[in-house]
Parts: C-alpha cells; sequence; structure tokens
C-alpha cells in the first residue's frame, strides 16, 4: 500500500512539477515521429533519464546492462535492451560486483584511493562474475535503426573503452553524449578525466557541461565554507559545429531537416539554448533550413526558458507541497524518509537559482561562475 501511495504521488508531482521542461514544434514532432531520435544508456542501472520524458514518444531507447540486480527499465515500451557489457574489445572479462550495484566495474577498485571518505563500504566488492563483452559498434552492427544520436555512458571507470568500441557511431551518427569521468583513480588503471576529454576533442566532440560530485572523508566534517574534494563527474559533449554541418551537407537533402532537429532536441534536453539559437542561424545562413522554419525553432527554444520568477514560484510551491505531505504522513517512517529526499532535492534546485542569479559578472552579465 505504501508503494502504491508513492507512486501515486510521484505520478501526481511528475505533472506539477515536471524535473526537465522543453518544448518542441509541430514540425520538430512531425521528422521525429518519422525518424525516432535514438538514445543509447550504457550502464543503466536506475532506468533511462528522465531528461528525455518529455520526447518520450518520439524516442527510442537502447540500453546496455549486463548485472541484472541493477536493471530497472521503467521508462516507455520502446526499449531495446543489450544483456551485454560494452568495451573496446570483444570477449569474457570480470566484473567486480560492489555493495552498491551500481558502482560494480570492470576495473578493480582501488581501494586505497578510497578509504578514507566516507562511503567507501558502497564500493566494497562482494563478489565477482565473468560476463561477455561486445563493443557498441558490434552491437550495432546489424541494428542500423538503433544507431544512436545520443549516447550516455555510466560504467564505473571503463567508460572511455566504450566510446573507444564505438567508433564509428562516434564519427556517422552521434550527435552527443554524456559520459561519466574521474578525478582521482577509484579503480585501478582506468583513465581520468584528461584523457577520456582529449580522446573526445579528437574526435570532433567539444565540452559543455560538467557535473561534478565531492566526497566527504569518514571524519564528516563539512561546513557552508567547506570544500570536499572532486571525485568524479558527468560530462556532457556535444558534436562541434564544423563536425555537424559536414555531416549534415553529407546526407541527403531530405535527411538534412531531421538530422538539425535531432541536434536541436538533444541541446534542449540539456538547455543548451543559447547555442540552439546559434546553431538555427548557422542553417539558415547555409541555406539548411527557409527563413520561416528557423524562426519557428526559435520560437520553440525560447518558449522553452523557465523564467526567474517562474522557476522560483514552481519550486517554493514543491517545498509547500512536499511539506504539507511530509506533515500529514509524519507517522509511516517509510514514506517520511522518501518525502525527505524529496524535500532536499527541492531546496537543492532553489539553492542553485540564488546561485545561478547572482553569480553573473563581467560585460554585459555574461559570464556566471560557480566557484564560491
Amino acid at each position: 500500500m505504501n508503494i502504491k501511495l508513492i507512486e501515486s504521488l510521484k505520478k501526481f508531482h511528475q505533472k506539477l512539477f515536471p524535473d526537465y521542461y522543453y518544448v518542441i514544434s509541430e514540425l520538430m514532432a512531425k521528422e521525429l515521429s518519422n525518424k525516432n531520435l535514438v538514445v543509447a544508456d550504457v550502464g543503466a542501472a536506475y532506468g533511462t533519464d528522465s531528461r528525455w520524458h518529455p520526447v518520450k514518444n518520439l524516442t527510442q531507447f537502447v540500453t546496455f546492462e549486463p548485472d541484472t540486480r541493477s536493471q530497472d527499465y521503467t521508462t516507455t515500451n520502446k526499449t531495446v535492451n543489450f544483456a551485454t557489457g560494452l568495451s573496446n574489445i570483444k570477449g569474457q572479462q570480470c566484473l567486480y560486483l560492489t555493495k552498491l550495484p551500481a558502482a560494480s566495474s570492470l576495473y578493480p577498485i582501488n581501494s586505497e584511493q578510497i578509504q578514507n571518505f566516507a562511503n567507501k563500504d558502497w564500493h566494497e566488492v562482494v563478489g565477482s562474475t565473468l560476463i561477455e563483452l561486445d563493443t557498441l559498434d558490434n552491437c550495432l552492427a546489424t541494428r542500423q535503426e538503433l544507431k544512436p544520436d545520443f549516447l550516455k555512458v555510466d560504467v564505473e571507470g571503463a567508460d572511455l573503452d566504450v566510446i573507444k568500441g564505438g567508433v564509428n557511431a562516434l564519427e556517422n551518427s552521434i550527435l552527443g553524449l554524456q559520459i561519466e569521468v574521474s578525478f582521482i583513480e577509484r579503480h585501478k588503471g582506468a583513465p581520468c578525466f584528461s584523457e577520456t576529454d582529449t580522446f573526445l576533442k579528437s574526435q570532433g566532440f567539444d565540452l559543455f557541461i560538467l557535473a561534478r560530485e565531492h566526497w566527504l572523508r569518514k571524519n564528516l566534517v563539512h561546513g557552508i565554507n567547506c570544500h570536499p574534494q572532486l571525485i568524479w563527474g558527468d560530462a556532457v559533449y556535444f558534436l562541434n559545429k564544423d563536425k555537424l554541418f559536414a555531416r549534415i551537407e553529407s546526407v541527403e537533402s531530405q535527411e538534412k531537416p531531421v538530422l538539425l532537429i535531432k541536434y536541436l532536441v538533444i541541446l534542449l534536453a540539456y538547455g543548451a539554448y543559447d547555442y540552439a539559437i546559434e546553431i538555427i542561424d548557422d542553417a539558415l545562413s547555409q541555406n539548411i533550413i527557409s527563413e520561416e522554419n528557423a524562426q519557428g525553432f526559435k520560437r520553440t527554444i525560447m518558449s522553452s526558458i523557465i523564467s526567474p520568477f517562474s522557476y522560483l514560484i514552481r519550486h517554493v510551491l514543491a517545498l509547500l507541497l512536499g511539506a504539507a505531505v511530509y506533515l500529514v504522513f509524519l507517522p509511516l517512517g517509510f514514506i517520511r524518509k522518501r518525502l525527505a529526499v524529496y524535500l532536499n532535492k527541492h531546496i537543492r534546485k532553489l539553492a542553485y537559482f540564488v546561485l545561478t542569479n547572482t553569480s553573473k559578472g563581467g560585460i554585459y552579465n555574461s559570464c556566471i561562475s560557480d566557484f564560491l
């Protein structure tokens, strides 16, 4: 009963306060209905990313998850899963199973490196198993309709190996990717951020976003003016402009609009609205789209931008709603814990609002810093 209640509350909340909000035009939807956006998720431990929910009916999901303890595919019925691990070679390799399933890795845990951090127990190895590995290019060689437009990789240290096994996809289909990167050697022999960044730049991808995670040490010392060590992050790359337009130029004329639209939808999903407008202007100047379509795309993008006032009101209301539900279900420990997580999430979003709206500087207030 508690689980059903939680799920009902989650659905109600998602309608009122979606995690990600953006809109697409009728033309965008028409093109994508004929040729779906393809999003591949490697290491889909908790299901596919909710940022694709606004276009889930126009998206084909492809997942790769060999650890059956982690699987949770509840997004849409348009999900194809390959129960295999990905790497840069085909064969068998040991998967080190950790107490937290999502932290399992093909690389041995570097216990010496993480032993002083509070969450080290999550990375305790509780077993191992041999798994079959293949490359992304091999898996999709006979499934051309599943070649990804966007690739998300989260495989705990083996991320660079995965994309090295998908060079053909990088060169011919992938328009953007999100990849986990490390700033310390959490896994023995695993590549660090600089190696991943150098490789992706050589493939024509530019870094746009870096979402970072810092870890507290075992002493749990932390305060408002503390800066724990940076451990890992999710880096988001987009195919650079020259490569994008070269790829658009190389396809048949009827394919050009849908390729551009897919790129724009990916930018919308990650909030790169300013860059999306720039891409539209360049596409117009190169006669890839008409003036009418360019203006329509711009209106769509601008309508996706949430005003500061609207953002503030939305999350204040979410906090008030969460607090009210919290008080009603105070005696129920299970629900109370879930609501505490929910409240914490919206407090963070409000903190982000304050940070981004008070950290602008430079000429025209065009520089935004997250350094405190």
